[in-house]
């Protein structure tokens, strides 16, 4: 008769691995936990840059005055929250306002957005017909977090958009 053998883990090697994954989870979350900070912040920085491009580009192919604005529902500019949602729209009649025929996308809110501070425009960025914008300004989004976390979308008067780091307080 041939004895078998056991085959399997004790109890102290199991102990012991589950104390080793311990560590090594407990060493790791902070790191991931700031990785997805990081990545949300960056997402919401990308989507209000695609918003701000999108507006110059349409402004200079359709030679309009293209304009964005912060909205909640996404039929009007209702909001000075530029991280509530944003709404853009073709200033087909030059009123500044948008008017069901003129609204050409909403962005709506994602989960958890930073906080969204203007400077240089107050309740919108427009665009000219040849691509330029009516006024330099830039929007930070800022999260909890103090220091180099933040981004900022800036425009110049020429147009130009670009998507920079930002110091948050």
């Amino acid at each position: 008769m041939v004895a078998s053998r056991n085959r399997g883990f004790t109890l102290v090697e199991l102990m012991i691995t589950i104390a080793i994954v311990a560590i090594l989870a407990s060493a790791g979350l902070p790191a991931f936990s700031d990785f997805l900070r990081d990545q949300r912040m960056h997402g919401s920085a990308t989507r209000l840059l695609n918003d701000v491009t999108t507006a110059r580009t349409e402004a200079a192919r359709t030679h309009r005055t293209v304009s964005l604005c912060p909205s909640t529902a996404g039929a009007a500019c209702d909001s000075t929250d530029w991280s509530a949602g944003r709404l853009l729209f073709v200033d087909a009649n030059g009123n500044g306002a948008a008017e069901a025929g003129e609204i050409l996308r909403f962005t709506a809110a994602g989960g958890r957005e930073p906080a969204a501070t203007p400077s240089g425009i107050t309740d919108r960025i427009a665009f000219e017909s040849t691509g330029v914008a009516s006024a330099t300004g830039s929007v930070r989004l800022c999260d909890d977090r103090s220091g180099p976390h933040g981004r900022s979308v800036e425009w110049n008067a020429a147009g130009r958009v670009a998507l920079r780091a930002a110091n948050c307080p």
